[in-house]
């Protein structure tokens, strides 16, 4: 008799969603599952880095507000964790302007997923992603 794994191991990335509580991170969470990948939620930055560390993501979504919360700090901080420093980090934002792109480009952001973020929207950026090499573990 053969058994089955009840919830078999999707076939994608490990993706870590950073937002706010609320149903936009809720949200790009259950999309990304639709896709296949394991996902896990962070709701603030020591979640984040925690998350980091255990789950050891190969993709992130940041929300402009956390992102830019503290200069900076929560891209600056995955980038420096040994665990996370080639997760592709991309920014979930309703505006961004050129000025903050310099300084997120230069904090490790590497795609921008502006919002109302739809199916489509994010099956575009993830193919981006897919398209450049990631050092998966």
């Amino acid at each position: 008799m053969q058994t089955t794994d009840p919830k078999p191991k999707p076939k994608g990335f490990r993706v870590l969603v950073i937002g706010e509580s609320g149903p936009g991170s809720e949200h790009i969470a259950s999309l990304l599952e639709l896709q296949g990948h394991d996902v896990r939620v962070a709701h603030d930055s020591l979640d984040a880095l925690r998350l980091g560390l255990e789950f050891v993501p190969h993709v992130a979504f940041i929300s402009m507000r956390l992102a830019t919360k503290n200069q900076f700090e929560l891209p600056a901080a995955l980038r420096s964790l040994h665990e996370t420093r080639h997760c592709k980090l991309i920014l979930t934002a309703e505006a961004v302007e050129t000025r903050d792109l310099r300084e997120l480009t230069g904090a490790g952001l590497t795609h921008v997923l502006r919002r109302p973020i739809n199916l489509e929207s994010l099956a575009r950026v993830m193919d981006e992603v897919y398209a450049r090499p990631l050092l998966l573990s």
